[in-house]
Protein backbone atom coordinates (compact mmCIF):
# COMPACT_ATOMS: atom_id res chain seq x y z
CA UNK A 1 0.00 0.00 0.00
CA UNK A 2 1.25 3.28 -0.60
CA UNK A 3 2.50 5.04 2.51
CA UNK A 4 0.33 7.68 3.67
CA UNK A 5 -2.82 6.87 1.38
CA UNK A 6 -4.64 9.74 2.57
CA UNK A 7 -3.74 12.71 3.77
CA UNK A 8 -4.68 14.17 7.20
CA UNK A 9 -2.33 16.23 7.81
CA UNK A 10 0.60 17.26 5.88
CA UNK A 11 4.12 18.66 6.82
CA UNK A 12 6.95 19.50 4.64
CA UNK A 13 9.53 17.15 4.43
CA UNK A 14 12.56 19.34 4.94
CA UNK A 15 11.82 22.40 7.54
CA UNK A 16 12.49 25.77 5.94
CA UNK A 17 15.32 26.44 8.29
CA UNK A 18 17.02 23.03 7.48
CA UNK A 19 20.15 23.01 4.69
CA UNK A 20 18.48 21.17 1.54
CA UNK A 21 21.33 17.87 1.21
CA UNK A 22 23.62 17.73 -1.85
CA UNK A 23 22.63 14.34 -3.24
CA UNK A 24 24.64 11.69 -4.59
CA UNK A 25 23.28 10.51 -8.26
CA UNK A 26 24.71 7.03 -6.91
CA UNK A 27 22.83 4.58 -6.03
CA UNK A 28 24.11 3.76 -2.71
CA UNK A 29 23.02 1.82 -0.32
CA UNK A 30 21.21 2.95 2.74
CA UNK A 31 22.24 -0.61 4.91
CA UNK A 32 24.85 1.26 6.75
CA UNK A 33 22.09 3.90 7.58
CA UNK A 34 21.83 3.91 11.61
CA UNK A 35 18.17 6.35 11.76
CA UNK A 36 15.14 4.81 11.47
CA UNK A 37 13.85 7.99 9.94
CA UNK A 38 13.60 8.48 6.05
CA UNK A 39 16.93 7.76 3.99
CA UNK A 40 18.02 10.60 3.79
CA UNK A 41 21.23 11.19 1.25
CA UNK A 42 25.09 11.99 1.86
CA UNK A 43 25.98 15.89 2.84
CA UNK A 44 29.03 17.68 0.90
CA UNK A 45 29.57 20.15 2.97
CA UNK A 46 30.81 23.32 1.13
CA UNK A 47 34.50 24.71 2.55
CA UNK A 48 35.93 27.71 2.29
CA UNK A 49 39.12 27.77 0.32
CA UNK A 50 42.04 28.83 1.88
CA UNK A 51 43.76 32.16 0.55
CA UNK A 52 46.71 31.17 -1.26
CA UNK A 53 46.73 34.87 -3.15
CA UNK A 54 50.45 36.54 -2.98
CA UNK A 55 50.92 39.86 -1.55
CA UNK A 56 51.25 42.70 -3.44
CA UNK A 57 54.54 44.51 -4.30
CA UNK A 58 55.27 46.84 -1.26
CA UNK A 59 56.66 50.16 -2.03
CA UNK A 60 58.15 52.28 0.50
CA UNK A 61 59.13 55.88 0.28
CA UNK A 62 62.52 56.84 1.90
CA UNK A 63 64.00 60.52 1.13
CA UNK A 64 62.22 60.82 -1.55
CA UNK A 65 63.30 57.57 -3.32
CA UNK A 66 61.48 54.85 -4.21
CA UNK A 67 62.33 51.73 -2.71
CA UNK A 68 61.47 48.13 -4.59
CA UNK A 69 60.90 45.25 -2.89
CA UNK A 70 59.81 43.04 -5.75
CA UNK A 71 60.89 42.13 -9.17
CA UNK A 72 59.54 44.66 -11.57
CA UNK A 73 59.54 45.16 -15.36
CA UNK A 74 63.04 46.19 -15.45
CA UNK A 75 62.36 49.29 -17.86
CA UNK A 76 59.99 50.47 -14.70
CA UNK A 77 62.83 50.23 -12.37
CA UNK A 78 65.11 52.27 -14.53
CA UNK A 79 62.48 54.97 -14.76
CA UNK A 80 61.78 54.51 -11.18
CA UNK A 81 64.65 55.25 -10.69
CA UNK A 82 66.05 58.35 -12.32
CA UNK A 83 68.55 56.16 -14.96
CA UNK A 84 66.21 56.57 -17.92
CA UNK A 85 64.41 59.40 -18.81
CA UNK A 86 60.81 59.27 -21.46
CA UNK A 87 57.46 58.41 -21.42
CA UNK A 88 55.89 55.10 -21.11
CA UNK A 89 53.34 54.76 -23.55
CA UNK A 90 50.51 51.89 -22.71
CA UNK A 91 48.95 50.82 -25.11
CA UNK A 92 44.33 50.30 -24.51
CA UNK A 93 43.49 46.89 -25.80
CA UNK A 94 40.46 47.70 -28.36
CA UNK A 95 36.89 46.65 -26.92
CA UNK A 96 35.82 43.61 -27.64
CA UNK A 97 33.61 42.97 -29.83
CA UNK A 98 31.84 40.19 -28.78
CA UNK A 99 28.71 38.23 -31.16
CA UNK A 100 25.62 39.06 -29.52
CA UNK A 101 23.88 36.74 -27.34
CA UNK A 102 21.59 34.01 -28.98
CA UNK A 103 18.40 33.64 -26.90
CA UNK A 104 17.78 30.62 -24.85
CA UNK A 105 14.55 30.08 -26.70
CA UNK A 106 14.29 31.46 -30.32
CA UNK A 107 10.60 31.34 -31.55
CA UNK A 108 11.82 30.77 -34.99
CA UNK A 109 14.03 27.49 -34.08
CA UNK A 110 11.22 26.29 -31.69
CA UNK A 111 8.79 26.76 -34.80
CA UNK A 112 11.48 24.62 -37.11
CA UNK A 113 12.30 22.35 -34.66
CA UNK A 114 8.63 21.31 -34.37
CA UNK A 115 7.82 21.02 -38.16
CA UNK A 116 10.87 18.97 -38.18
CA UNK A 117 9.99 16.80 -35.09
CA UNK A 118 5.87 16.51 -35.19
CA UNK A 119 4.62 14.93 -31.97
CA UNK A 120 1.78 12.60 -32.77
CA UNK A 121 -0.19 13.19 -28.99
CA UNK A 122 -3.79 12.59 -29.68
CA UNK A 123 -3.08 11.30 -33.31
CA UNK A 124 -3.00 7.26 -32.56
CA UNK A 125 -6.53 6.78 -34.00
CA UNK A 126 -5.36 8.05 -37.28
CA UNK A 127 -2.72 5.42 -37.35
CA UNK A 128 -4.95 2.26 -36.99
CA UNK A 129 -8.09 3.71 -39.12
CA UNK A 130 -9.20 -0.20 -39.40
CA UNK A 131 -10.35 0.46 -35.82
CA UNK A 132 -13.80 1.59 -34.41
CA UNK A 133 -12.18 4.73 -32.94
CA UNK A 134 -12.18 5.72 -29.39
CA UNK A 135 -14.55 6.61 -26.93
CA UNK A 136 -15.79 10.39 -27.47
CA UNK A 137 -19.31 11.02 -26.54
CA UNK A 138 -20.94 9.70 -23.40
CA UNK A 139 -24.95 10.32 -22.66
CA UNK A 140 -28.30 8.43 -21.72
CA UNK A 141 -28.66 7.47 -25.49
CA UNK A 142 -24.86 6.09 -25.68
CA UNK A 143 -23.46 5.20 -21.95
CA UNK A 144 -20.86 3.13 -20.81
CA UNK A 145 -21.44 -0.88 -20.55
CA UNK A 146 -19.39 -2.37 -18.04
CA UNK A 147 -17.98 -5.89 -19.74
CA UNK A 148 -17.93 -8.68 -18.40
CA UNK A 149 -14.11 -9.52 -17.90
CA UNK A 150 -11.96 -10.66 -14.42
CA UNK A 151 -8.70 -8.94 -14.68
CA UNK A 152 -7.82 -9.30 -10.77
CA UNK A 153 -4.41 -9.14 -8.42
CA UNK A 154 -4.33 -10.25 -4.65
CA UNK A 155 -3.23 -6.83 -3.34
CA UNK A 156 -3.34 -2.92 -4.49
CA UNK A 157 -3.25 -2.16 -8.17
CA UNK A 158 -1.91 1.01 -8.06
CA UNK A 159 -1.17 1.78 -11.88
CA UNK A 160 -2.02 0.16 -15.35
CA UNK A 161 -0.55 1.14 -18.97
CA UNK A 162 -1.35 0.24 -22.08
CA UNK A 163 1.43 -0.82 -24.87
CA UNK A 164 1.99 1.67 -27.90
CA UNK A 165 0.01 -1.11 -30.42
CA UNK A 166 -3.28 -1.23 -28.02
CA UNK A 167 -3.32 -4.81 -27.45
CA UNK A 168 -1.84 -5.87 -24.15
CA UNK A 169 -2.50 -4.00 -21.32
CA UNK A 170 -0.20 -3.96 -18.22
CA UNK A 171 -0.68 -3.70 -14.46
CA UNK A 172 1.71 -2.82 -11.71
CA UNK A 173 0.56 -3.59 -7.68
CA UNK A 174 2.03 -3.74 -4.61
CA UNK A 175 2.22 -6.88 -4.14
CA UNK A 176 5.70 -6.78 -6.53
CA UNK A 177 4.22 -8.03 -9.59
CA UNK A 178 3.63 -7.21 -12.98
CA UNK A 179 0.50 -8.80 -15.25
CA UNK A 180 0.48 -8.59 -18.72
CA UNK A 181 -3.50 -8.73 -20.40
CA UNK A 182 -4.87 -8.97 -24.04
CA UNK A 183 -7.06 -6.52 -24.70
CA UNK A 184 -9.00 -8.07 -27.07
CA UNK A 185 -9.90 -11.67 -25.25
CA UNK A 186 -8.68 -10.00 -21.54
CA UNK A 187 -6.82 -13.04 -21.00
CA UNK A 188 -3.61 -13.30 -19.01
CA UNK A 189 -0.76 -13.20 -20.78
CA UNK A 190 2.48 -13.27 -18.35
CA UNK A 191 2.84 -12.59 -14.70
CA UNK A 192 6.21 -11.22 -14.17
CA UNK A 193 7.95 -10.35 -10.89
CA UNK A 194 12.26 -9.99 -10.00
CA UNK A 195 12.62 -13.45 -8.12
CA UNK A 196 16.08 -12.27 -7.62
CA UNK A 197 14.65 -9.42 -5.31
CA UNK A 198 15.73 -9.66 -1.60
CA UNK A 199 13.95 -7.19 -0.19
CA UNK A 200 9.96 -5.79 -0.27
CA UNK A 201 9.23 -4.53 -3.67
CA UNK A 202 5.84 -2.33 -4.65
CA UNK A 203 5.50 -1.30 -8.51
CA UNK A 204 3.38 1.53 -8.48
CA UNK A 205 3.99 2.77 -12.40
CA UNK A 206 5.71 1.41 -15.80
CA UNK A 207 5.91 1.79 -19.35
CA UNK A 208 5.99 -0.84 -22.93
CA UNK A 209 8.97 0.26 -25.00
CA UNK A 210 7.66 0.86 -28.66
CA UNK A 211 8.22 -2.90 -29.95
CA UNK A 212 6.37 -4.09 -27.09
CA UNK A 213 8.72 -6.65 -26.09
CA UNK A 214 10.08 -5.65 -22.76
CA UNK A 215 8.22 -3.28 -19.92
CA UNK A 216 9.81 -1.05 -17.31
CA UNK A 217 8.00 -0.94 -13.36
CA UNK A 218 9.14 0.87 -10.73
CA UNK A 219 7.77 2.02 -7.52
CA UNK A 220 8.90 1.63 -3.76
CA UNK A 221 11.74 -0.66 -2.58
CA UNK A 222 11.80 -1.67 1.53
CA UNK A 223 14.14 -3.04 3.63
CA UNK A 224 12.81 -6.77 4.76
CA UNK A 225 14.78 -6.50 7.86
CA UNK A 226 14.62 -3.18 9.25
CA UNK A 227 11.95 -1.06 10.48
CA UNK A 228 10.98 2.83 10.05
CA UNK A 229 9.04 4.50 13.65
CA UNK A 230 8.44 7.38 11.10
CA UNK A 231 6.85 5.92 8.11
CA UNK A 232 5.53 3.24 10.64
CA UNK A 233 6.64 0.56 7.75
CA UNK A 234 9.74 -0.60 6.56
CA UNK A 235 12.93 1.37 5.86
CA UNK A 236 12.84 2.73 2.32
CA UNK A 237 15.62 2.01 0.78
CA UNK A 238 16.75 3.75 -2.77
CA UNK A 239 14.58 2.56 -5.93
CA UNK A 240 15.06 1.40 -9.30
CA UNK A 241 14.01 1.57 -12.99
CA UNK A 242 13.61 -1.54 -13.76
CA UNK A 243 13.19 -3.64 -17.09
CA UNK A 244 11.67 -6.51 -17.86
CA UNK A 245 11.89 -9.15 -20.79
CA UNK A 246 8.22 -9.77 -21.90
CA UNK A 247 8.68 -13.32 -23.18
CA UNK A 248 10.99 -14.26 -20.61
CA UNK A 249 10.15 -12.63 -17.76
CA UNK A 250 13.69 -11.85 -16.14
CA UNK A 251 14.89 -8.30 -15.43
CA UNK A 252 17.30 -7.67 -17.86
CA UNK A 253 18.66 -4.08 -16.86
CA UNK A 254 18.93 -1.79 -13.60
CA UNK A 255 18.55 2.19 -13.62
CA UNK A 256 19.07 3.19 -10.20
CA UNK A 257 19.67 7.00 -8.87
CA UNK A 258 16.66 8.02 -6.91
CA UNK A 259 16.64 7.38 -3.43
CA UNK A 260 13.15 6.92 -2.91
CA UNK A 261 10.08 5.89 -4.34
CA UNK A 262 9.40 6.12 -8.08
CA UNK A 263 5.96 7.38 -8.94
CA UNK A 264 6.03 8.09 -12.96
CA UNK A 265 8.24 7.06 -15.45
CA UNK A 266 7.40 8.17 -19.44
CA UNK A 267 9.50 7.58 -22.53
CA UNK A 268 9.97 10.08 -24.91
CA UNK A 269 11.96 11.47 -27.76
CA UNK A 270 13.76 14.30 -27.89
CA UNK A 271 16.21 15.72 -30.30
CA UNK A 272 16.57 12.07 -31.90
CA UNK A 273 17.66 10.48 -28.64
CA UNK A 274 15.35 8.34 -26.46
CA UNK A 275 14.76 8.89 -23.12
CA UNK A 276 12.96 7.56 -19.98
CA UNK A 277 12.33 10.39 -17.60
CA UNK A 278 11.36 9.48 -13.81
CA UNK A 279 9.77 11.54 -10.87
CA UNK A 280 10.13 10.76 -7.43
CA UNK A 281 9.22 10.86 -3.81
CA UNK A 282 12.68 12.31 -3.53
CA UNK A 283 11.69 15.75 -5.08
CA UNK A 284 13.70 15.20 -8.62
CA UNK A 285 13.43 14.39 -11.79
CA UNK A 286 15.89 12.49 -13.76
CA UNK A 287 16.09 11.96 -17.92
CA UNK A 288 18.01 8.53 -18.60
CA UNK A 289 19.24 8.47 -22.17
CA UNK A 290 18.77 5.34 -23.75
CA UNK A 291 19.70 3.21 -27.30
CA UNK A 292 17.58 3.02 -30.10
CA UNK A 293 16.61 -0.76 -28.07
CA UNK A 294 15.37 1.65 -25.22
CA UNK A 295 16.77 -1.09 -22.89
CA UNK A 296 20.76 -0.45 -22.82
CA UNK A 297 21.79 3.19 -21.76
CA UNK A 298 23.68 5.35 -24.06
CA UNK A 299 24.89 7.84 -20.99
CA UNK A 300 24.62 8.67 -17.41
CA UNK A 301 21.57 9.95 -16.39
CA UNK A 302 20.68 13.80 -15.46
CA UNK A 303 19.00 15.39 -12.71
CA UNK A 304 16.77 18.56 -13.21
CA UNK A 305 18.04 21.46 -11.97
CA UNK A 306 15.29 22.82 -9.03
CA UNK A 307 16.61 21.82 -5.92
CA UNK A 308 13.08 23.30 -3.75
CA UNK A 309 10.64 20.28 -4.74
CA UNK A 310 9.59 18.00 -1.78
CA UNK A 311 7.99 15.65 -4.13
CA UNK A 312 7.60 15.29 -8.01
CA UNK A 313 4.62 13.34 -8.89
CA UNK A 314 4.17 13.15 -12.73
CA UNK A 315 5.23 14.99 -16.27
CA UNK A 316 3.48 16.23 -19.13
CA UNK A 317 4.95 17.04 -22.57
CA UNK A 318 4.02 20.85 -24.39
CA UNK A 319 2.43 19.86 -27.78
CA UNK A 320 4.08 21.27 -30.58
CA UNK A 321 7.37 22.06 -29.27
CA UNK A 322 9.15 18.59 -30.85
CA UNK A 323 9.40 17.48 -26.89
CA UNK A 324 11.39 20.45 -25.36
CA UNK A 325 9.32 21.76 -22.89
CA UNK A 326 7.07 19.38 -20.19
CA UNK A 327 5.04 20.54 -17.23
CA UNK A 328 5.87 18.79 -13.97
CA UNK A 329 3.48 18.40 -11.02
CA UNK A 330 5.98 19.42 -7.90
CA UNK A 331 4.12 19.73 -4.56
CA UNK A 332 1.21 22.01 -4.41
CA UNK A 333 1.91 23.45 -7.98
CA UNK A 334 3.25 23.04 -11.47
CA UNK A 335 6.71 23.71 -12.74
CA UNK A 336 7.89 24.00 -16.68
CA UNK A 337 11.42 22.36 -17.34
CA UNK A 338 13.04 22.22 -20.54
CA UNK A 339 14.93 19.35 -22.17
CA UNK A 340 17.30 21.18 -23.58
CA UNK A 341 19.13 22.99 -20.63
CA UNK A 342 17.61 20.23 -18.10
CA UNK A 343 16.93 23.20 -16.09
CA UNK A 344 13.15 24.89 -14.74
CA UNK A 345 12.14 27.61 -16.69
CA UNK A 346 9.60 28.36 -14.38
CA UNK A 347 7.66 28.03 -11.46
CA UNK A 348 4.01 28.73 -11.15
CA UNK A 349 1.66 29.50 -8.49
CA UNK A 350 0.56 27.46 -5.98
CA UNK A 351 -2.66 25.30 -7.06
CA UNK A 352 -4.12 23.65 -3.85
CA UNK A 353 -2.87 23.99 -0.71
CA UNK A 354 -1.35 20.44 -0.22
CA UNK A 355 -0.32 18.16 -2.95
CA UNK A 356 -0.95 18.55 -7.00
CA UNK A 357 -0.43 14.82 -7.62
CA UNK A 358 -1.24 14.73 -11.89
CA UNK A 359 -0.77 17.02 -14.62
CA UNK A 360 -1.85 16.05 -18.22
CA UNK A 361 -1.96 17.77 -21.60
CA UNK A 362 -5.75 17.56 -23.06
CA UNK A 363 -6.68 18.32 -26.81
CA UNK A 364 -8.81 21.16 -26.89
CA UNK A 365 -10.31 22.86 -29.54
CA UNK A 366 -9.94 26.41 -29.49
CA UNK A 367 -14.19 27.09 -30.42
CA UNK A 368 -14.16 25.65 -26.78
CA UNK A 369 -12.96 28.58 -24.58
CA UNK A 370 -16.19 30.53 -24.99
CA UNK A 371 -18.42 28.08 -24.21
CA UNK A 372 -16.19 26.78 -21.03
CA UNK A 373 -17.18 30.05 -19.38
CA UNK A 374 -21.03 30.30 -20.79
CA UNK A 375 -21.61 26.73 -20.86
CA UNK A 376 -23.41 27.51 -23.97
CA UNK A 377 -21.47 25.62 -26.90
CA UNK A 378 -23.86 27.44 -29.71
CA UNK A 379 -23.19 30.84 -28.40
CA UNK A 380 -19.42 30.27 -29.02
CA UNK A 381 -17.54 31.12 -31.83
CA UNK A 382 -14.04 30.11 -33.08
CA UNK A 383 -11.89 33.13 -31.54
CA UNK A 384 -9.69 35.00 -33.69
CA UNK A 385 -5.93 33.93 -34.98
CA UNK A 386 -3.70 34.87 -31.42
CA UNK A 387 -0.70 33.48 -29.52
CA UNK A 388 -0.07 29.63 -29.37
CA UNK A 389 -1.57 27.78 -26.32
CA UNK A 390 -1.79 24.25 -24.89
CA UNK A 391 -4.43 23.32 -22.26
CA UNK A 392 -4.05 20.98 -19.17
CA UNK A 393 -5.84 19.14 -16.23
CA UNK A 394 -4.82 18.98 -12.97
CA UNK A 395 -6.18 17.50 -9.60
CA UNK A 396 -4.81 17.87 -6.03
CA UNK A 397 -4.98 17.04 -2.48
CA UNK A 398 -6.42 19.58 0.23
CA UNK A 399 -5.03 20.41 3.35
CA UNK A 400 -7.17 18.70 6.15
CA UNK A 401 -8.16 22.09 8.61
CA UNK A 402 -11.06 21.89 10.01
CA UNK A 403 -12.54 19.14 12.79
CA UNK A 404 -9.48 18.33 14.66
CA UNK A 405 -7.36 18.16 11.24
CA UNK A 406 -9.73 15.47 9.98
CA UNK A 407 -11.60 17.09 7.17
CA UNK A 408 -10.42 19.85 4.38
CA UNK A 409 -12.72 23.13 4.60
CA UNK A 410 -11.54 23.88 0.69
CA UNK A 411 -13.61 21.15 -1.50
CA UNK A 412 -11.71 18.81 -4.24
CA UNK A 413 -11.77 20.10 -7.51
CA UNK A 414 -10.16 19.18 -11.20
CA UNK A 415 -8.44 22.37 -12.59
CA UNK A 416 -8.25 23.24 -16.60
CA UNK A 417 -5.56 25.31 -17.26
CA UNK A 418 -4.45 27.29 -20.40
CA UNK A 419 -0.61 27.57 -20.60
CA UNK A 420 -0.02 30.61 -23.00
CA UNK A 421 3.10 30.32 -25.57
CA UNK A 422 5.57 33.19 -25.51
CA UNK A 423 5.74 34.99 -28.85
CA UNK A 424 9.03 36.37 -28.93
CA UNK A 425 12.50 35.10 -28.07
CA UNK A 426 13.02 34.45 -24.52
CA UNK A 427 9.46 35.62 -23.39
CA UNK A 428 7.32 34.04 -20.61
CA UNK A 429 4.73 30.78 -20.44
CA UNK A 430 1.98 32.40 -19.20
CA UNK A 431 -0.90 30.50 -16.92
CA UNK A 432 -4.44 30.86 -16.19
CA UNK A 433 -6.99 28.86 -14.86
CA UNK A 434 -9.91 28.53 -17.26
CA UNK A 435 -12.18 26.05 -15.14
CA UNK A 436 -12.63 24.05 -11.84
CA UNK A 437 -14.30 20.89 -11.92
CA UNK A 438 -16.47 20.08 -8.58
CA UNK A 439 -19.34 18.38 -7.45
CA UNK A 440 -20.65 17.79 -3.67
CA UNK A 441 -20.24 14.12 -3.67
CA UNK A 442 -16.94 14.86 -5.76
CA UNK A 443 -14.38 12.90 -2.73
CA UNK A 444 -10.39 12.98 -3.76
CA UNK A 445 -8.33 14.37 -0.93
CA UNK A 446 -5.79 11.29 -1.33
CA UNK A 447 -3.02 10.74 -3.61
CA UNK A 448 -1.97 9.11 -5.70
CA UNK A 449 -4.53 9.50 -8.09
CA UNK A 450 -4.65 10.44 -11.63
CA UNK A 451 -7.38 11.69 -13.67
CA UNK A 452 -7.56 11.19 -18.10
CA UNK A 453 -9.60 12.67 -20.31
CA UNK A 454 -10.63 13.00 -24.26
CA UNK A 455 -10.76 16.35 -24.69
CA UNK A 456 -14.82 16.53 -24.09
CA UNK A 457 -14.94 14.54 -20.45
CA UNK A 458 -12.80 14.65 -17.49
CA UNK A 459 -12.25 11.58 -15.66
CA UNK A 460 -12.08 11.70 -11.97
CA UNK A 461 -11.25 9.17 -9.78
CA UNK A 462 -12.29 9.12 -6.10
CA UNK A 463 -11.35 7.48 -3.02
CA UNK A 464 -14.41 5.67 -2.33
CA UNK A 465 -14.76 3.30 -5.54
CA UNK A 466 -16.11 6.09 -7.53
CA UNK A 467 -15.26 7.87 -11.14
CA UNK A 468 -17.12 11.20 -12.05
CA UNK A 469 -17.30 11.99 -15.32
CA UNK A 470 -17.22 15.67 -16.16
CA UNK A 471 -18.60 17.08 -19.26
CA UNK A 472 -15.41 19.53 -19.87
CA UNK A 473 -17.74 22.26 -21.52
CA UNK A 474 -20.66 22.25 -19.50
CA UNK A 475 -18.59 21.47 -16.33
CA UNK A 476 -21.40 19.23 -15.37
CA UNK A 477 -21.70 15.66 -14.33
CA UNK A 478 -22.66 13.78 -17.21
CA UNK A 479 -22.26 10.39 -15.17
CA UNK A 480 -20.57 8.51 -11.62
CA UNK A 481 -19.11 4.84 -12.41
CA UNK A 482 -19.26 2.90 -9.08
CA UNK A 483 -18.32 -0.54 -9.40
CA UNK A 484 -15.33 -0.18 -7.02
CA UNK A 485 -15.48 -0.94 -3.76
CA UNK A 486 -15.14 1.82 -1.54
CA UNK A 487 -11.69 2.56 -1.35
CA UNK A 488 -9.35 4.47 -3.41
CA UNK A 489 -9.79 3.66 -7.21
CA UNK A 490 -6.17 4.82 -8.54
CA UNK A 491 -5.73 5.42 -12.28
CA UNK A 492 -8.01 5.46 -15.66
CA UNK A 493 -7.15 4.81 -18.96
CA UNK A 494 -8.71 5.57 -22.79
CA UNK A 495 -7.75 3.10 -25.32
CA UNK A 496 -6.62 5.10 -28.31
CA UNK A 497 -8.29 4.04 -30.91
CA UNK A 498 -10.72 1.55 -29.37
CA UNK A 499 -13.83 1.83 -27.22
CA UNK A 500 -12.55 1.17 -24.15
CA UNK A 501 -12.13 2.30 -21.21
CA UNK A 502 -10.47 0.84 -17.82
CA UNK A 503 -10.42 1.92 -14.22
CA UNK A 504 -8.16 -0.19 -11.16
CA UNK A 505 -8.35 0.37 -7.82
CA UNK A 506 -6.66 -0.76 -4.60
CA UNK A 507 -9.40 -3.20 -4.43
CA UNK A 508 -7.22 -5.56 -6.85
CA UNK A 509 -10.07 -5.34 -9.93
CA UNK A 510 -9.73 -3.22 -13.07
CA UNK A 511 -13.01 -2.83 -14.67
CA UNK A 512 -13.29 -2.27 -18.36
CA UNK A 513 -16.41 -0.01 -19.80
CA UNK A 514 -16.89 -0.07 -23.59
CA UNK A 515 -19.59 1.03 -25.61
CA UNK A 516 -21.66 -0.80 -28.05
CA UNK A 517 -24.48 1.79 -29.66
CA UNK A 518 -23.92 3.68 -32.28
CA UNK A 519 -22.48 7.48 -30.67
CA UNK A 520 -24.52 10.36 -30.93
CA UNK A 521 -22.42 13.61 -30.67
CA UNK A 522 -24.85 16.25 -29.67
CA UNK A 523 -24.29 17.28 -25.95
CA UNK A 524 -27.21 18.43 -23.25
Amino acid sequence: MIADKKIFHLEDKYSSSQELPLIDSGNSSSENESQDSDFLPSVKKRQKKSSNLQKSPRVSLQNHSIQLTSDLDPELVAIAQGRRSGRLHFKTPGKNKSKPKEPTLSIEDLKATSLKYPDYYWKEKFLFPECEGPIQHISKQNPLELLPVSITEQGPIIGIELSDCGSMLATFSSTGSIKIWDTESFSLLKKIRDHSEENIEEFYVGQFTPDGKYILAAGKLKNRKKWSKTDDDNHILPSSLKIFDIVSGKCVARLGGHIEEIICVKKVVYNESNYWITTSQDGYIRKWPMADDWVTPSGESTVFEDGVSCMVFGVSFLPDTANRFFIAACDERVKLFDMKTSKIVKSFEQIYSSYCDCAKFIQLDESFELSLKTGDLEDSKPPQPKTKAAYFLTRGVELLDSENNSVSSIPNTVTLHKLIYPSIDDGEFILEEVKRFHHEDYLSNSWLIRISSNGNYVFAPTYNGQVFIFHIPSGKVTGILRDHQNIEVRDVKLHPFKKLLFTCSDDGVVFVYTQTSPEITNQD
